[in-house]
Order: structure tokens, then C-alpha cells, then sequence
């Protein structure tokens, strides 16, 4: 659950939260990775789950976060050589709204990690990106799109590891809310992610349990 905790994606859930972008609509989001395994280095993916899995799972949880409870996923992927999805796109139905979010273990040599959230709203979007180009501090971006044009969102960033057990302390003394650390909320997320996977093999829309 450390994105809820990562600093541009906490504000992309308080401009959704806040009603003044009107209510949000869509969630696109992206994780973009080169392969984190090698025929030296193979991953043992029944310990770590799958890529869909284990990026992925990440930007279904946010999107349960600003959407609410997913109803349908329909995923298509692309196998790579390790034999399993190695780059997936899932469309999530909600009661209001739709996600998309696109996960990827096989980009090309020189492609930067890469993040990415959308919040389209009715009366605006929020639009975030960020790239390790290498270095400590990656390249980021958070901008607003509103009837007004466009807004530079300034963001302060921090430790979103360091936040989270902050978090964690404050909910056992009872000063924060548990429901960001919520167990349910993984279980949720994971539920999308293999309901993605059977999507793939099965080729069909899948209800995950509730």
C-alpha cells in the first residue's frame, strides 16, 4: 500500500476527494519497467506473483482508491520469454467510473522506470508522470487541467516508506485513520490483479469476488 503514501499520488487522491475537479470519472495509470530478471538472475514468480502481479497490483489499489469497488476487469497481454504476461493492459469497471492501467516488465534497454497516474474528473484532470533517468531524485510532473487551462501542481515530496510507518504509529495511538492501511484493501487489489491474469488466459471479462 505504499503508493497511498507516495506524495504526488497523495495528491491526486485529495483533488478527487476534494469535489473541486467534480466527480472523478476515470483513472489511467502506468507502471513501465525494463526486465527485473536475467537468465543469471531468473524470478521465482510463484513467490513474487507474476509482473501483473507484482507492479500492477500497486495502481489497481490506488484506482479502488478513488473509485470505489471494482465490478469487471478485461485484461490483454503480451507473454515474453520467462513464459509468463510480461506486459498487460486491464480496463476496470466500476459503478461510476473506469480504470486503465497498464503494466509493463518489457521495455527496451535505456527506457526509464516509469510511473504515471490520470484522474479525469468532470471538470478537470489531474496528470502525473515520473521517470528514473538515474540518479537519487527522479524527473517528475504534476499538472491540472481545468476550464481555466493548465495548472503546475506543486508537490513536496518525502519518504513515502518513512510515511507510512508514520501512519502506522499514529493509527496504533489512535490519531490517524486505519482504513489507509486496511488489509482488505491489498486483498482487493490482488483480487484485480488475478482476475487481470484469468482475463488474459481465459479471454473474457471476469467478476472478482467480493
Amino acid at each position: 500500500q505504499v503508493m497511498r503514501f507516495v506524495a504526488d499520488y497523495q495528491r491526486a487522491h485529495q483533488e478527487a476527494a476534494s469535489g473541486k475537479l467534480g466527480k472523478p470519472r476515470i483513472v489511467v495509470a502506468r507502471r513501465l519497467a525494463r526486465p527485473y530478471w536475467s537468465a543469471k538472475r531468473p524470478r521465482p514468480f510463484r513467490v513474487y506473483g507474476e509482473p501483473i502481479v507484482e507492479l500492477s497490483i500497486h495502481d489497481f489499489d490506488v484506482a479502488n482508491w478513488i473509485l470505489g469497488r471494482p465490478r469487471s476487469v478485461l485484461a490483454h497481454g503480451v507473454s515474453g520469454s520467462s513464459g509468463v504476461t510480461e506486459h498487460a493492459m486491464v480496463a476496470v469497471e466500476y459503478r461510476d467510473g473506469s480504470a486503465y492501467v497498464e503494466g509493463s516488465a518489457m521495455m527496451p534497454p535505456g527506457f526509464p522506470f516509469t510511473t504515471a497516474l490520470r484522474v479525469q474528473c468532470d471538470a478537470g484532470v489531474f496528470d502525473h508522470v515520473t521517470e528514473f533517468r538515474g540518479g537519487p531524485i527522479p524527473k517528475t510532473r504534476s499538472v491540472r487541467y481545468t476550464k481555466r487551462g493548465l495548472e503546475s501542481v506543486p508537490v513536496r515530496g518525502h519518504d513515502p516508506y518513512t510515511e507510512e510507518c508514520r501512519h502506522f504509529v499514529r493509527t496504533v495511538h489512535r490519531k490517524a485513520d486505519a482504513k489507509l492501511l486496511s488489509p482488505n484493501a491489498e486483498r482487493d487489489a490482488l483480487r484485480i490483479a488475478l482476475a487481470a491474469r484469468e482475463s488474459i488466459r481465459n479471454g473474457r471479462k471476469i467478476d472478482p469476488p467480493h
